[in-house]
């Protein structure tokens, strides 16, 4: 076997492994609903800061005296949490979005 052919094996086999590689870290990455089931009635919004990673997309004060709604946005959906005046989760709802189509995936893998 010629030297350019064992090169363009090994090219194969590499992207391949590659391939095989990224997809398995995408198809175990949690999803935002996975997310949200694991959260708690109580949890303190540290605790939430914490398990959700940063700070929420969108946050808005109304309603009862000292209450705040806060939301996470991710592609697959959004958790929306009412924390009470002691900081704690008083409710939570989870709000699927649509999948995106493939020219979106398309402009988020090239960052526009």
């Amino acid at each position: 076997m010629s030297r350019r052919k064992k090169l363009a094996i090994s090219v194969v086999v590499v992207l391949a492994l590659a391939a095989a590689g990224g997809g398995a870290v995408v198809s175990y990455a949690p999803t935002t609903q996975s997310k949200f089931a694991q959260l708690r009635d109580g949890m303190t919004y540290d605790e939430c800061i914490a398990f959700l990673g940063d700070h929420p997309s969108a946050m808005a004060s109304f309603g009862e005296r000292g209450s705040v709604t806060s939301i996470w946005l991710w592609r697959d959906g959004a958790i929306v949490l009412t924390f009470d005046a002691e900081k704690r989760i008083r409710s939570k709802e989870f709000r699927p979005v649509d999948p995106p189509g493939f020219l979106d995936r398309l402009r988020s893998w090239f960052g526009l």
